[in-house]
């Protein structure tokens, strides 16, 4: 099983906190940095988080995500419900394409999922279109101005010894049996 981490990183140009996930309510959320990173395994997003201001929040997968890599676009979205444009449900999408510049210019992201590090220039004619939404509009929503993208492999967890197994613990736990043994023969025959 491959699992990749995909984070952005940049600065919200548009954003309100309604209801205080990242700090107190009624918070404009322009000019903050943020960090949204997606957990994708096997091609597959499993989760996201948005952070800013230090809090997070993680977003639903499971009505609809989807991530794509190409040598011109690169596009990530997690949606809880079918509902996003006027209804409460959440939603973080980023686009990043180079679509307008012809002829297209040599390729900016691998083909397949590969670890790369990408700092945004629009100036090189690749465009972006990063959101997101939580609860709709009543709970925070912004849009977001990205300064980086990398995409790394995560090393599957691998669990480690558990203390108090292998060849010590098995050797009291063989004496602890032979002497329980040798108490109850004691107990139902007193004259040994």
């Amino acid at each position: 099983m491959t699992t990749f981490t995909l984070t952005f990183t940049g600065t919200i140009y548009d954003g309100v906190d309604n209801t205080g996930i990242f700090g107190a309510p009624n918070t404009l959320l322009t000019y903050d940095p943020f960090t949204a990173v997606f957990a994708i395994d096997n091609g597959s997003i499993s989760g996201a988080a948005l952070t800013v201001t230090g809090q997070s929040y993680n977003f639903q997968t499971g009505y609809f995500s989807d991530v794509k890599v190409g040598p011109f676009q690169l596009f990530s979205i997690v949606q809880s419900g079918p509902n996003i444009q006027y209804g409460p449900d959440s939603v973080m999408d980023f686009n990043i394409y180079n679509n307008v510049v012809y002829p297209p210019p040599t390729p900016i992201f691998p083909t397949i999922f590969t670890p790369f590090s990408y700092t945004y220039d629009p100036t090189t004619g690749v465009q972006e279109q990063a959101y997101f939404k939580i609860d709709g509009y009543s709970g925070a929503y912004g849009d977001l101005g990205v300064n980086t993208i990398t995409l790394v492999e995560s090393p599957l967890a691998v669990p480690g010894p558990i203390a108090g197994t292998g060849l010590p613990a098995l050797l009291v736990g063989c004496a602890s049996m032979i002497v329980l043994a040798r108490k109850r023969r004691l107990k139902s025959n007193p004259s040994q």
